[in-house]
């Protein structure tokens, strides 16, 4: 388990820097740079993929004259193509640019049809049409913001205390936190941003995975007739 604490202090060992006992709370220099720069690499690596760990999913139960719904606590942003109605069993379209939203509400000319449309705007997500039942279920899928923890496993988005706890990749916090210092303080950071960048496309890759590739051609998708 890799702790605030731990992952300072095995980058202060690497770089030939004395240990701290604390950063949370430090008063030095050193240790609330660090803290800074570690903060920064874990939002910077929220940003850089769908890390599966990060990934989550919620569900929205319409409300009738109800058309924005707000995201969860830690939302960073969605999932593309995860966006389904569950209850009539159709994908939501979407996300709707402004210029759509705005002729589907103010024209007069949109025809609604059966299907839901979304758009993600002021931390809610908008459905369209305007949902006219209570207690339809709506759900989709998330990148979550927290990349890190309490002690006792309450998501956070920045680390605070000295035992919050890493979710994503501990090497890669390192190495990043590591390449991130030497560079704030004018020092040479080229082989530690190299190694950070090769570490960080294997973890990705891995991370992620993905399906075999098909040599021959699309596969054959005919609907039963």
């Amino acid at each position: 388990m890799s702790t605030l604490l731990s992952i300072v202090q095995a980058v202060q060992d690497e770089i030939g820097l004395p240990r701290a006992s604390a950063v949370a709370s430090a008063s030095t220099q050193t240790e609330r740079q660090m803290l800074a720069l570690l903060n920064r690499e874990g939002a910077a690596l929220v940003k850089a993929c769908e890390w599966p760990i990060l990934l989550t999913s919620t569900t929205i139960t319409t409300i009738s004259g109800t058309s924005d719904y707000a995201v969860p606590a830690g939302f960073d942003r969605m999932v593309d193509s995860t966006q389904w109605d569950r209850t009539n069993g159709w994908e939501i379209i979407g996300p709707d640019t402004p210029q759509i939203d705005r002729w589907q509400r103010d024209s007069g000319t949109a025809a609604t049809g059966p299907r839901k449309r979304f758009r993600y705007i002021g931390g809610s997500v908008r459905i369209w049409p305007e949902p006219t039942v209570n207690g339809e279920t709506l759900g989709y899928e998330y990148v979550s913001k927290y990349w890190c923890t309490t002690s006792g496993g309450a998501g956070k988005a920045a680390m605070t205390i000295d035992t919050d706890v890493a979710l994503l990749d501990e090497e890669l916090l390192k190495l990043g936190l590591k390449y991130r210092f030497l560079n704030a303080k004018g020092l040479d950071a080229s082989v530690a941003k190299v190694e950070y960048d090769v570490h960080k496309n294997v973890v990705m890759g891995a991370d992620k995975g993905g399906g075999p590739l098909n040599m021959e051609g699309a596969a054959d998708n005919q609907l039963v007739d």
